[in-house]
């Protein structure tokens, strides 16, 4: 067989197995070109799905899930405070300088450094300043965005942020 005719047939079996990775329900194709000689290959996978779980952002634990069919590289989460009824600025607790939960690539946000998770993991931190905060009376909005780089390709970009109110009496 010559080195174009196993191209093509490689080819081929690629093209198969992403149709029927399709058909079967296991999500999304992705292709590339692989490295290497053979340029016009074709590599397929399912995509993963990162979301946040913001209801844990109460009780201070950065969690995000992955609930593609696909793995998911490693990626970044930030958390946000904000006190509802305030602008300019978040009115949050400080809780000091946190080297470990800076970036800035992210000002004013704390920041998860998030491992690769496989298809239905969960990655939970609970932030080890969170329970010395002195949170004063009154409403406080925690946005907490999955993937918050964009560096991992989803089956839906569009879910990566959640809400919660954190409300002090």
């Amino acid at each position: 067989m010559s080195h174009s005719a196993m191209l093509t047939t490689a080819a081929l079996a690629l093209v198969l197995v992403a149709s029927a990775n399709a058909a079967d329900g296991r999500g999304p194709i992705i292709t590339s070109t692989p490295p290497g000689p053979h340029p016009g290959g074709v590599i397929t996978g399912p995509l993963p799905d990162l979301r946040p779980i913001p209801s844990r952002a109460l009780m201070g634990t950065v969690s995000i899930k992955n609930y593609g069919p696909g793995p998911a590289a490693a990626s970044v989460a930030t958390l946000v405070c904000q006190k509802v009824g305030v602008t300019n600025g978040g009115q949050c607790p400080d809780p000091g300088r946190v080297p470990e939960f800076e970036d800035p690539a992210y000002p004013n946000a704390v920041v998860v450094h998030v491992p690769a998770l496989a298809p239905g993991h969960v990655y939970s931190l609970k932030l080890p300043f969170w329970d010395g905060l002195a949170w004063t009376s009154g409403s406080y909005q925690l946005t907490l965005r999955a993937d918050a780089g964009g560096t991992v390709a989803e089956t839906n970009e569009g879910n990566n942020v959640g809400v919660a109110t954190k409300v002090v009496p």
